[in-house]
């Protein structure tokens, strides 16, 4: 009871549990405690170096003195701080009331840091590894936000997504003089062995709202990978714009979409589930709608692919009234 570290002072090793137990029913009623068990299992096992968090640094004589009292090897101990995201619950403890609660979908739901829901979010294993990695095995406290882990995300999905046109509050414009014409565009700009893909236009697209809002009358632009026009018009919200020959590069290129095969869809764009404060954030996750290519109809459900100028998003459902996306990173 004089020893300086209190966890040393008269430590709990057992618990009495009267309850019935779901394996062993009543037969027992003394129950070891974790700091009882966690160092006779791993010297038993042959654990070599036992790894924890910090926490348990001052339990660490706890450890030790059972070992020796019981005659037992004796492991190496190493502690680490936990890993923390800025703006996401990590614990269970702090997880499981948001799905009780609604607040959250489930343990999938993407704006969580969980393994299910980093998957469901096109996370792969090897940005978390990288990730992880990145930090080392230390004591100092980290609390990056998801934009580190994003960052490595971006990077291996750059290299093996295949590029597709999304359009967000997509609004139609007629281009007059336009040809009908089919444009031959590359799933990946620096692999050719990812192929390409044909898409017929004949005049009307879907372009966005934010795009036309940048252009001024009398301005020529480029929707990508095809041909130039240029405004003309603007009046009363309407617009009109004229076909500008298909040669040259205007310096302004917006993704587009043709109106005859739009395919409907939205994506879920997820945000910081909690504030600075550790409080939950009601707008923290963001749909948003447009129109992508007519090719994401053949996509499986998992697939992640590039949605040029916006980002990497995965395929989540397909529904009857379109497709559903998950921005990634």
């Amino acid at each position: 009871m004089s020893d300086e570290n209190s966890v040393m002072r008269d430590p709990t090793l057992f618990r009495i549990i009267k309850a019935p137990h779901y394996r062993q029913g009543e037969k027992y009623k003394a129950w070891p405690s974790y700091d009882f068990v966690a160092p006779i299992m791993d010297s038993l096992e042959g654990v070599t170096h036992a790894m924890r968090t910090k926490e348990y640094e001052l339990r660490n004589p706890l450890y030790f003195a059972i070992l020796k009292s019981l005659d037992l090897r004796a492991p190496r101990l190493i502690e680490f701080s936990r890993l923390a995201i800025k703006g996401a619950p990590i614990s269970k403890r702090l997880i499981a009331p948001l799905i009780s609660q609604g607040k959250v979908q489930g343990w999938d739901d993407p704006r969580l840091p969980t393994l299910l829901a980093l998957k469901r979010r096109g996370i792969l294993p090897e940005a978390v590894r990288e990730f992880v990695l990145s930090f080392g095995l230390s004591k100092v406290e980290s609390e990056p936000g998801w934009d580190s882990l994003l960052s490595c995300n971006r990077k291996i999905l750059d290299e093996r997504s295949m590029r597709r046109f999304f359009v967000k509050n997509p609004v139609k414009i007629e281009v007059h003089g336009a040809p009908q014409k089919e444009a031959v565009l590359k799933n990946h700009p620096g692999k050719q062995e990812m192929g390409e893909r044909r898409i017929a236009t004949s005049g009307s697209f879907f372009v966005g709202a934010s795009d036309l809002e940048s252009i001024p009358i009398g301005e020529t632009f480029r929707l990508k990978d095809l041909y130039n026009l240029t405004l003309v018009e603007r009046e009363d919200g309407n617009m009109k714009f004229n076909f500008e020959g298909q040669e040259g590069l205007a310096a302004k290129k917006i993704q587009w979409v043709p109106v005859e095969s739009a395919v409907s869809c939205k994506v879920m764009v997820p945000k910081d589930l909690l504030d600075e404060d550790g409080n939950f954030v009601q707008d923290s996750m963001v749909i948003e709608i447009g129109v992508c290519e007519q090719s994401c109809l053949e996509l499986t459900d998992g697939a992640c692919v590039q949605f040029e100028r916006f980002g990497y998003a995965r395929l989540d459902k397909k529904e009857e009234n379109g497709l559903v996306f998950i921005f990634s990173c």
